[in-house]
């Protein structure tokens, strides 16, 4: 009987244990017995994902929901049992708002997975002079991309099909909301796949946004339809305590508070197998390695042997963000908010990006009496 493949993934984020939890499945499948090591070199697992509990209170350090649009987390809740914990957004507070123009506006409704695809909404809005709200129309007659291996970023795309005011003003406030980056940075195809296939296929974003209302089915099987984001009962931090029981259940190692230094590779190219070097002296031996790491610290690892790849995940750029978490007594403050809270463009120069009332957003996030706000 052939030893068991060791495979070491460095990086205990919800993409190390993602990949760790895969792993088992298909070695479940195809019955091919291995080792595995998740290493991390902060002392909890879950990465970005942090969630604290105090008095009642639900707080996020990090994203606090996921898009239902990417299937891959329903799918991921589903196989470890929390699809009964999945909640909705409340829609009885279904509006959100925008700083636009020195004061807080409804956001247009009809947006359908980002795309306008209401005039009236947003006429009365006032997000959008009358000038962008032509522009943003065109969208149904303007000639889809012609096919290219050519990546465009989000900006680049928003703005070929809506016009720039409508990126501006309406997308990219989103897309900060959701990622915290530059849109001129990142690339579409990354981030909303699911776009530039309604473009391929329709020729037209308004178009497909509307025939994916059209095809939408008005119930699920299990009788519950999905908002567009979703999150856990609990918080997100409940996907990483059952993605890590599920895993040590199974007999991955998973070791906290270790850095990997170095990473060597073995034997020959045809049939390589890897020494990594941990902070502290310890070394590990594994057929297979995963990096699921920050591009910046994969480049570090991957320097001595692959250069050019190095070079190029160090120029992949990163924001920085903070979060803050605040609770208010609710007759205090329930009379001056509504919604799920608002959005702010970069082209108001401003340092926030966006404000949630958390608990008037997801059920369950605070007591009775108090308001979660977040921003």
């Amino acid at each position: 009987m052939a030893a068991p493949k060791r495979v070491v993934i460095v990086g205990g984020g919800i993409s190390g244990l993602s990949a760790a939890f895969a792993l088992l499945e298909q070695a479940g499948s195809k019955d091919a017995p291995f080792q595995c090591m998740v290493v991390e070199g902060q002392d909890y697992l879950g990465g970005k994902i942090l969630t604290n509990r105090r008095d009642g209170v639900i707080t996020e350090g990090g994203p606090d929901s996921f898009l239902t649009t990417k299937p891959a987390a329903l799918s991921l809740c589903e196989k470890l049992g929390l699809s009964s914990q999945l909640i909705n957004t409340n829609q009885e507070n279904a509006q959100t708002f925008t700083y636009s123009k020195g004061r807080l506006r409804q956001f247009p409704q009809g947006l359908i997975s980002m795309v306008p695809t209401k005039v009236g909404p947003l006429f009365h809005s006032g997000v959008l002079s009358w000038a962008g709200i032509v522009r943003m129309g065109a969208d149904w007659i303007i000639p889809r991309r012609a096919s290219t291996n050519a990546e465009e970023t989000l900006a680049e795309f928003f703005s070929r099909r809506l016009g720039s005011e409508a990126f501006d003003r309406l997308i990219e406030p989103l897309v900060s909301g959701i990622y915290a980056g530059d849109a001129n940075e990142l690339s579409v195809d990354a981030t909303f796949p699911h776009l530039v296939e309604l473009e391929r296929k329709h020729g037209s974003l308004i178009k497909g946004a509307l025939a994916m209302q059209r095809a939408r089915p008005s119930h699920k099987p299990n009788g519950k339809a999905r908002t567009l984001f979703t999150t856990l009962r609990g918080g997100l931090g409940d996907l990483i305590t059952s993605l890590t029981e599920r895993l040590s259940a199974a007999g991955v190692s998973l070791r906290r508070g270790t850095n990997v230094r170095a990473v060597h590779i073995l034997g020959s190219q045809a049939d390589p197998s890897y020494r990594l070097e941990l902070e502290g002296g310890d070394v590990l031996e594994a057929e297979a390695v995963i990096l699921a790491t920050p591009a910046y610290v994969s480049a570090s690892l991957l320097r001595p042997f692959d250069d050019e790849v190095s070079t190029f995940l160090d120029q992949i750029p990163y924001a920085s963000t903070m979060t803050i978490s605040m609770v208010f007594p609710e007759p205090e403050v329930k009379r001056l908010i509504r919604g799920y809270g608002f959005v702010v463009p970069r082209v108001e120069n401003r340092s926030l990006i966006a404000a949630t009332w958390s608990s008037m957003k997801w059920a369950e996030r605070a007591p009775a009496g108090q308001c979660l706000f977040r921003c």
